[in-house]
């Protein structure tokens, strides 16, 4: 058979408890370690039981003439009396037999007697591996330490009971829950600094928004921090120095100008005062001694996208006061041939203005080869001035701008038009709607029928 395979242990127990006071042995990993101890163990037995008689002597048959020294086999060979030799062989092989073996255990005895002591280790880290395995609970294994079992039952115990914990915390005892208090942000560590350390850091850095509609002082604390103003105002700013380099401060100028003036002869762009224009952001960042300003001028952002399924002879949008300018787009159509038209609301939607002279309008008309253009004066903004055939491939195609949306004054609209009256024809539309009152919503609405097609409404605010 094979040479035994000598045990090595698997996992550092004495480790693991060092890391893990409070945590049961693993059970897993005791099973895997006992399994070869077992394993070492047996094969030593067989590997003994090859050579060895139950009364310690050596087994019959174990020497054969192959196993004996060549100066032996000489002497056999070389004998006169090779016929007696050949008669009384057995004898002479046992008697040979037990003289090589004598010497092999002489030669050999500091490994044979090793062996004995590795069976004897074996058998005692089988013994001990057996004790961190199944000693009974509370009995410690070594002093204050316990067995597999032991801490199996106990965390058994605390699972089932609702009391599961640490031992011993804080000056409690027993079965222990962490509760309020039990530690505090500077104990528990982020890197090379505390918690704590890294949560003030964040609080520095987190984002802050708030609406102002007066002047304003902006300070350390406002770092990163991003002011919606709605009025006219002027913002004034901590001495550069004070505040640090990196600061960074947003101003949204969303309703009036925004007058940013540094501290003393402090500089920002290269000047002294800055002004952010309505409907601009301005993003502010020191550099210690002065100031930088990046622009961002408002884009359009998506206010509607509708689809119209013919349910309803009208399509109205509320709640546009922040918007400067509305770009509207689409194709529609209605039931039946009709005029298709658009109003504003000066009262989110509550009426629409409709008055007979409200809205003026100029158009540019080409269908075929005929050119032709007329003003009108009416109630609402024709946004063709021919009717549209009932048909999506007939379909009013059309792009249309408002300028001063929100504004208490003229607003102006410009549109672009293809459709079908049963001829194909394109309109350039300008025009409108006179009035001092800022207007906060629109309709768009069919002479007749119910609407059909899509609507997609976007914004610039301002």
């Amino acid at each position: 058979m094979a040479d035994p395979v000598p045990y090595t242990p698997g996992f550092d127990y004495s480790a693991f408890e060092a890391s893990n006071p409070m945590v049961p042995k693993p059970g897993g990993q005791l099973d895997n370690d006992f399994a070869n101890v077992a394993l070492s163990v047996d094969q030593l037995v067989e590997a003994i039981k090859n050579v060895r008689r139950s009364d310690g002597k050596l087994k019959n048959a174990i020497v054969t003439v192959d196993s004996l020294a060549p100066d032996v086999k000489a002497i056999l060979g070389a004998s006169p009396d090779l016929e007696i030799i050949a008669e009384n062989i057995d004898a002479i092989v046992a008697v040979a037999a037990s003289v090589e073996d004598v010497n092999t255990v002489a030669d050999n005895m500091p490994a044979i007697l090793a062996a004995g002591g590795f069976a004897s280790d074996a058998a005692g880290s089988a013994d001990l591996a057996e004790k961190w395995a199944e000693n009974p609970r509370d009995v410690p294994v070594e002093p204050g330490k316990f067995s597999a079992m032991h801490w199996a039952e106990v965390a058994e115990e605390q699972a089932t009971s609702g009391t599961a914990g640490v031992s011993a915390f804080s000056g409690r005892v027993g079965s222990v829950s962490p509760q309020a208090g039990d530690y505090s942000a500077a104990q528990i560590s982020r890197g090379g600094g505390s918690v704590e350390d890294a949560l003030d850091a964040l609080e520095a850095e987190s984002f802050k928004f708030q609406t102002l509609s007066t002047n304003y002082t902006a300070v350390a604390a406002d770092n990163n921090a991003t002011h919606r103003f709605t009025a006219a105002a002027t913002l004034t700013l901590t001495a550069a120095v004070t505040l640090g380099a990196s600061w960074r401060y947003t101003a949204v100028a969303d309703g009036g100008d925004v007058t940013i003036d540094p501290s003393g002869s402090e500089m920002i762009n290269g000047s002294t005062t800055l002004v952010v224009k309505n409907g601009t952001t301005a993003e502010i960042v020191c550099s210690g001694t002065a100031f930088l300003t990046i622009f961002r001028t408002s884009s359009w952002e998506t206010i509607r996208n509708d689809i119209l399924t013919g349910t309803s002879s009208s399509y109205a949008v509320t709640d546009l006061g922040a918007f400067r300018k509305l770009r509207i787009s689409g194709f529609l159509y209605s039931t039946v041939s009709a005029f298709i038209a658009l109003r504003t609301s000066a009262n989110n939607g509550s009426s629409y203005d409709s008055g007979a002279s409200d809205y003026l309008s100029q158009y540019l008309t080409v269908q075929g080869t005929n050119l032709s253009g007329i003003q009108q004066v009416n109630s609402a903004f024709a946004i063709a001035n021919l009717a549209v055939q009932p048909s999506a491939d007939a379909a009013l195609d059309f792009a249309i701008e408002i300028e001063k949306f929100n504004k208490p004054n003229n607003c102006s609209f410009r549109a672009i038009v293809n459709a079908s009256n049963g001829a194909e024809f394109q309109n350039i539309t300008t025009g409108k709607r006179a009035g001092a009152s800022a207007r906060n919503a629109f309709q768009i609405f069919s002479s007749a029928g119910n609407l059909s097609g899509y609507v997609l409404v976007e914004g610039v605010r301002g």
